[in-house]
């Protein structure tokens, strides 16, 4: 099983849209996955610890992202220029590390979605402060979904005191 992907092992691969990283990965290491525009989400396993500086940066079409719940430190410039990036699944009850980047970015459509109960720890937390932290459960629902032809949907989910769902759509065209 791969425990380690090395640097910039798949930075620029233009035509990579989807990753499925083995339960065993320890870190995501500098620069892994930059500038892979096509890529939409990712799902870092819980077996991660480290999110490398850059290890994101450019992917232009990134849109989702789950963290696992062991990452410990998000590095410098993990998902800048991620200008799509509209939802960080944070599954740690401890808030991870992060660099100053990632609450600094232009994401003002940003939302991190923690686990229930730990909205003001997150909030409390240095650097979290300033982002859109929502509790959600932890089998909340993700469908994101742009199609340039259609539109944009998005299911995010149930909150954490009720059992509703939210649900966007944004047509491009009227039906």
């Amino acid at each position: 099983c791969v425990t380690q992907i090395g640097y910039a092992a798949f930075s620029g691969c233009t035509a990579l849209r989807n990753v499925v990283l083995s339960q065993r990965l320890r870190a995501i290491h500098k620069e892994t996955f930059s500038e892979c525009s096509a890529l939409t989400h990712i799902e870092i396993p819980d077996s991660v610890e480290t999110i490398g500086t850059c290890a994101f940066q450019k992917c232009a079409s990134l849109s989702a992202v789950t963290v696992g719940g062991s990452v410990q430190l998000i590095e410098k410039f993990s998902f800048s220029g991620c200008q799509n990036l509209t939802l960080l699944s944070v599954n740690s009850i401890t808030p991870p590390v992060i660099d100053s980047t990632l609450s600094s970015q232009r994401l003002s459509r940003l939302v991190v979605s923690v686990p229930c109960g730990q909205k003001e720890t997150y909030q409390a937390a240095p650097k979290w402060q300033n982002l859109d932290i929502r509790e959600l459960p932890e089998h909340h629902l993700m469908l994101l979904t742009d199609d340039s032809k259609h539109g944009r949907a998005t299911l995010v989910g149930s909150d954490c005191n009720t059992d509703s769902v939210t649900v966007a759509a944004v047509p491009i065209v009227p039906y």
